[in-house]
């Protein structure tokens, strides 16, 4: 098998490490929470920083760099939400510190990003993975203890109640055996093909159910667990 370190990530291969939808990336982005970008080839942009005017008190542009570029560029989080929101949008200024700015500078126009070209950088989705650490499983003795129908069809974990369907059920009483004999850890495809499941992804399976998260955790690697202690 042929393995290769990229350096960015389209939006589907967040979605699917994440188990998020392209609505909370879109939450995300246009809040300044996560840094979408843009692959560009040979645009001429000038970069610099804005200086305020001590007599006028208007920020004033000083370049100090005009060059032709090739490579990933970041949004703005005013572009990424007319992005996500339109499915494109055109954008002549990027994502810049403080008060930098990057810009497109004539010869070149303003270039139309399209929603299916966004891409997230490596750093930037480790970053992520670093601050929104997965909720730590209570240790024993903190955990509620899962109750459930014959059929697990009905679960109660907590406040939580769920009714379940057959294919959901399946899965929850899989992952909960799961837990009696290790540390309740499952491959997700394992389990889906064993439940006998044509869906890829647990998020598809418990797209009915809004607080599944709340009964299954996710290391985000593809493996999952109950958050119950199992005795």
């Amino acid at each position: 098998m042929v393995r290769i370190e990229k350096l960015y990530f389209d939006l589907e291969e967040i979605t699917e490490r994440w188990e998020l939808r392209k609505h909370d990336l879109a939450y995300m982005a246009e809040n300044d929470e996560l840094k979408v970008s843009v692959r560009l080839y040979t645009v001429r942009l000038e970069e610099g920083i804005y200086e305020r005017d001590t007599r006028d008190g208007q920020p004033h542009r000083i370049p100090f760099d005009q060059s032709w570029f090739s490579g990933l560029q970041d949004l703005t989080a005013c572009d990424a939400h007319k992005v996500f929101h339109h499915g494109q949008a055109p954008v002549v200024q990027f994502d810049a510190p403080g008060d930098a700015y990057v810009e497109i500078i004539e010869p070149t126009a303003a270039v139309v990003v399209q929603l299916r070209q966004l891409v997230v950088r490596r750093e930037e989705r480790d970053r992520i993975e670093r601050d929104r650490k997965p909720l730590p499983r209570p240790a024993t003795g903190e955990a509620e203890i899962l109750k459930h129908s014959r059929d697990y069809r009905h679960v109660q974990l907590g406040e939580l109640s769920l009714t379940l369907g057959r294919m959901q059920a399946r899965i929850v009483r899989q992952l909960h055996r799961a837990g009696r004999t290790g540390d309740g850890w499952c491959s997700g495809k394992v389990v889906l093909a064993e439940a006998g499941s044509a869906s890829k992804r647990m998020q598809d399976v418990f797209k009915s159910q809004p607080r599944w998260r709340e009964l299954i955790e996710s290391d985000r690697h593809g493996h999952y667990r109950l958050r119950v202690e199992t005795r």
